[in-house]
């Protein structure tokens, strides 16, 4: 039975070789995420290590938090000159320098802001060991003026910097210029970010400051160990106030936190390769429904002649293995192929993660195989054992009537498995962890619900959609429509793959535009402000300084101003983000709903409170909140509760004049809103309000509508990679459409060579495997188009407590979903349609 099965697949080497390709870039695209994902981690993990290489203690401010992350904003206090001289003194130190860091923007040579890729930080040279950064052309930076910028910097599509150029960058508003003395690697890589490097002096003029670093790193003396430099130094400084560690412990450290967001990533990407596996899993099932199906005369004949049902299972079962095992190992091949595309496609949206050789591990290459091997075995189960039903009286009957379309089984269970899927996705709604699981698990519920119930619908749906054909293409319709009705069982599972890809695509088409819509009505009924001044890219710190801000707050015509500064503080031990704004004029620029106490009382140490975390947290109006700032511990008096916070997105609300005072590494405002007066030309004070940016390029003026867009833009750009992503998918529910017409013409071999006889020309007959592939994938959009679209409803339903209150159905890209789904359908139809235009009319009546 292995030989039989053997010669079986290399008599159909064609078909299933279409089998093993999707395999293959199923696959492919789960061992292609192992690979990407574990080529960044170490990629991180070497970029971290050389970052400490020569690093034996570090002395950082401790945390104002016990939660605070180690690159949240305001989360450290600085180490003082005093205490790097201490540290100096310690017992084995031969050297300690401190570290800079400043949030900075940098303009290409197009004189914009480089506004994708990585962030871009400024940071001081210095000499020691513990500089990871090495000059790999030029020289160092020795005065104010002078630049080194980071290999990353460098090759930036956006800058392309050698040495020699003139770079413009601003750490607030209005940017500098530098000249490029000289390009640094990263050790031995590249490093991450996009980096200036200056000398001490102006790195602490750009940061706004006379002293004080983000970090000290020490080399050790030959002989002394990092736990005893680190020990020695924590004795010498002896302040609490500071954390001490050795340089392995901050590679360690810095390496998990990225390690946590690679993970992310990995499932996210993960769960898009599973998405192309499960539409796989539908289309091997079909195709190896058919091919049981057409071989029901040989399978008999077997059976005759004395094979058993067990041998015949292990046959069909050995030819899912041969094939299985085949795209399995394509699969890892192809894996290569998809990890390099991941990498461009993530460098495409301006993520250039650090790499070191692609990593090839052994768990992608058991879990790849593993994968293409259950997979294949599982979607031939049901078939084999349906083979292995086939009596041998059948080797001289006819091919039964498929009367799947009928069945009321069909109906009940199939109801009650997309009832149960119903039920899954309200308890990952609900539930407090893993609601994620439980959503997924539930997408799957339905999916099988439609399959087992979807030859039911064929009839009637197949009948709706298709009814315009017979007026509109005459008999070539009126067959397309009847070939794709008679057999409901392959219509539905043909058209089943096309709905997955369909249905997560209709998900986040729903979810991006319900997202944009509730960022519009937000800006609608809380932004109250005309005008917004802020960075002209989302991801760049640009702000406004103090007389930026005065100068368009006094622009004639503009009423009512306040800039907005976001800090850090920590409450009941862990931090959160705190708005700092002009308690005198905030309440005219944003709607807070319902209000108890006055904002406008927010002076001296004072805060205004969320109303829903007071409750939570049992504040009123009248308490003291014991909180943490950057220039320690606090007590906050609260004036004010507020019931709405989505504009400004933050719990609490305090005076500039306070967050200034207690956070004043906060230097510039990030944004200022601005309220026409009365009478004022609209036209007039947004032209003058760009005349006074054009010095500044790294702000940006926006109206409201301008808002709006900028903010849905963002949206745009994911639902651009999803789409991408899902691509792949897609693609396979075509394939597999082909591969089902194909069969089904072998199948239709006398019936297309009667009607050949008759009369029927070779264009009549492409025509009407081109509409029954049109009908195919138009039935597999609209139920997709359905399950995704109520998926997505849903989603947006429970998140309402989050902010997204408008659910939005983007009825034209819906329907444009629709249309490319029917021209989907035309390009799988090609080769199938020309296969039976050329039947031979004579061979195709001697079939039996």
């Amino acid at each position: 039975m292995l030989k039989l099965a053997l010669k079986s697949v290399l008599a159909r080497k064609v078909k299933l070789g279409l089998l093993a390709a999707i395999i293959m870039t199923s696959v492919g695209f789960i061992t292609g995420t192992f690979m990407f994902t574990d080529t960044i981690s170490k990629g991180f993990g070497d970029l971290f290590g050389t970052a400490y290489k020569d690093t034996a203690a570090v002395v950082r401010g401790q945390k104002i938090a016990s939660d605070a992350g180690d690159f949240d904003s305001g989360a450290r206090n600085l180490v003082p000159q005093s205490v790097l001289d201490k540290v100096k003194t310690a017992p084995g130190v031969a050297a300690a320098d401190g570290y800079i860091v400043i949030f900075m923007s940098v303009l290409g040579k197009d004189g914009k802001v480089i506004d994708i890729g990585p962030p871009t930080f400024g940071r001081n040279w210095f000499e020691s060991k513990a500089n990871p950064y090495q000059i790999a052309e030029g020289r160092a930076p020795q005065a104010d003026g002078e630049v080194v910028v980071s290999r990353v910097l460098a090759k930036n599509r956006n800058a392309l910097f050698k040495v020699g150029d003139s770079i413009k960058a601003a750490v607030g508003d209005k940017p500098e210029t530098f000249k490029v003395v000289g390009i640094a690697s990263f050790g031995t890589a590249d490093g991450s970010t996009l980096d200036m490097l200056f000398d001490q002096k102006t790195a602490l003029r750009l940061a706004g400051r006379t002293s004080g670093f983000n970090e000290l790193v020490v080399v050790a003396k030959p002989g002394s160990s990092p736990a005893s430099v680190r020990d020695s130094i924590k004795q010498t400084v002896a302040d609490p106030r500071y954390e001490y560690a050795t340089g392995k412990q901050i590679s360690d450290e810095s390496s998990k936190t990225f390690q946590d967001i690679i993970s992310g990533l990995s499932k996210i990407l993960l769960g898009f390769g599973l998405i192309a596996l499960l539409v796989g899993v539908f289309v091997i099932y079909n195709t190896f429904s058919i091919l049981i199906a057409q071989r029901q005369r040989e399978l008999a004949l077997l059976r005759a002649v004395g094979a058993s049902r067990r041998q015949i299972l292990s046959s069909v079962l050995a030819e899912s293995v041969v094939i299985g095992a085949i795209g399995s190992a394509l699969g890892l091949l192809f894996g290569i192929l998809a990890a390099k595309g991941l990498q461009a496609l993530f460098a495409l949206f301006g993520s250039n993660p650090p790499t070191s050789g692609l990593v090839i591990g052994s768990r992608t290459i058991i879990l790849g195989v593993a994968a293409g091997m259950l997979a294949t075995v599982f979607s031939a189960m049901l078939p084999a054992l349906r083979a292995s039903t086939i009596p041998p009286i059948a080797a001289i009957r006819g091919a039964a009537l498929d009367e799947s379309g009928g069945s009321r089984v069909r109906t009940v269970v199939g109801a009650v498995i997309i009832l149960a899927g119903a039920g899954l996705l309200f308890v990952g709604l609900t539930a407090k962890s893993n609601g994620i699981v439980f959503a997924g698990l539930s997408f799957l519920a339905v999916i099988v619900g439609i399959a087992i119930v979807g030859p039911v619908l064929v009839k009637p749906l197949i009948g709706f959609i298709g009814s315009p054909l017979p007026k509109l293409r005459g008999i070539a319709g009126t067959l397309a429509r009847q070939n794709a009705i008679r057999n409901p069982r392959r219509t539905s599972s043909s058209s089943l793959a096309l709905t997955i890809g369909v249905a997560v695509v209709a998900f986040f088409l729903v979810v991006g535009a319900s997202i944009k819509a509730s960022v519009n009505h937000l800006i609608d009924n809380q932004f109250t402000a005309d005008y917004i001044v802020r960075s002209a890219s989302n991801g760049s710190p640009g702000g406004l300084s103090a007389d930026l801000t005065k100068q368009v707050s006094s622009v004639p015509g503009v009423g009512e101003s306040t800039g907005l500064r976001f800090a850090v503080m920590a409450v009941g031990g862990k931090t959160t983000p705190v708005v700092g704004a002009n308690p005198a004029t905030v309440e005219k620029l944003f709607a807070f709903g319902k209000v108890e106490g006055k904002i406008a009382d927010l002076t001296g140490d004072t805060i205004a409170v969320l109303t829903k975390t007071a409750k939570e947290k049992g504040f009123t109006v009248g308490s003291t909140i014991n909180a943490s700032m950057e220039t320690g511990p606090v007590p906050l008096k609260v004036v004010a509760l507020f019931e709405k916070n989505d504009a400004i997105n933050a719990e609490y609300l305090m005076g500039l004049p306070t967050m200034t005072s207690r956070s004043p590494s906060v230097t510039q405002d990030a944004a200022v809103v601005l309220k026409l007066s009365a009478g004022a030309d609209q036209k007039a004070v947004g032209q003058q309000l760009s005349t006074i940016l054009k010095d500044y390029p790294t702000l940006t003026v926006q109206d409201r509508a301008a808002f709006k867009a900028s903010q849905g833009g963002q949206v745009n750009t994911i639902l651009s990679l999803v789409t991408i992503l899902l691509f792949l998918a897609i693609i396979i529910a075509l394939v597999g459409i082909a591969i089902t017409l194909s069969l089904s013409i072998f199948e239709r071999i006398r019936e297309l060579g009667v009607l050949r006889a008759i009369g029927q020309q070779r264009s009549q007959t492409r025509s009407t495997v081109r509409w029954e592939s049109v009908l195919i994938s138009v039935l597999g959009t609209i139920i997709g188009l359905v399950i995704g679209t109520a998926f997505g409803a849903v989603i947006i339903r429970a998140a309402r407590d989050s902010g997204f209150n408008t659910i939005a159905i983007p009825f034209k890209q819906l329907i444009g979903v629709t249309v490319l789904g029917a021209l989907a359908g035309v390009l799988a139809s090609v080769f199938p349609a020309y296969k039976a235009s050329k039947t031979d009319i004579m061979a195709a009546l001697a079939t039996s």
